[in-house]
C-alpha cells in the first residue's frame, strides 16, 4: 500500500491533557472504526462542543495481556478541563506530558497501520529509546469536510 507518510521526524514535547474516550480491545484496524462511530453519540448531550480541543485515538500493546485481548485501541477527544460528573459510557483519564516523535501522514486513515510499522522501523533504524506509553494520533482536520487524500494526522509516539 502507498502511503504518504512524511519520512523525517521530530521531537515534540506534548502538554499534560484531559482525555475524554471509549476503549475496545483487538487488532486496531478492526476495534478503531467501530469504537470512533460509538463514541460519538455518547458524547452527545454530554460535552459541550466548546470544551472539546483535540480528536485523539491512543493505541498500545499489552505485554501481559495474551493475544488480541493485549491490543487497546481508545478512540476519544481532549477536552479543556476535567469532566464536572462521571460521563456515561465514557472514560476519562490525564495523558501525561512528555516527549513524542512526531510523524505527518496524508490521506486516508486506513493508511494508519502500514504507517505506524514505517514508523517503528524508522525509530528503530536511528536507535530512539521509546517510552512504555501510548501511541497517539492525533487528527488534525475534520474527515466530514476535508477530501480523504487531504487528511492530516499526525502519528506521535512516547519517546524516552
Amino acid at each position: 500500500m502507498a502511503v504518504n507518510l512524511k519520512p523525517t521526524f521530530d521531537i515534540v514535547q506534548r502538554p499534560t491533557t484531559h482525555y475524554v474516550f471509549l476503549e475496545k480491545h483487538g487488532p486496531f484496524a478492526e476495534v478503531a472504526p467501530p469504537c470512533w462511530e460509538a463514541l460519538f453519540p455518547l458524547l452527545r448531550g454530554q460535552l459541550d462542543d466548546a470544551q472539546i480541543i483535540s480528536f485523539l485515538g491512543l493505541s498500545t500493546i499489552d505485554k501481559t495481556r495474551k493475544g488480541e485481548d493485549g491490543m487497546i485501541y481508545q478512540a476519544g477527544v481532549g477536552v479543556a478541563t476535567r469532566p464536572q460528573k462521571p460521563l456515561k459510557g465514557l472514560q476519562y483519564k490525564r495523558i501525561r506530558a512528555g516527549s513524542y516523535a512526531r510523524f505527518l501522514l496524508t490521506g486516508s486513515y486506513s493508511q494508519i497501520g502500514v504507517a505506524f510499522d514505517r514508523i517503528f522501523k524508522t525509530l528503530a533504524e536511528n536507535n530512539v529509546q521509546l517510552r512504555p506509553e501510548f501511541c497517539v494520533e492525533n487528527y488534525l482536520n475534520d474527515p466530514k469536510v476535508t477530501p480523504e487524500d487531504q487528511l492530516k494526522t499526525e502519528v506521535l509516539v512516547p519517546v524516552a
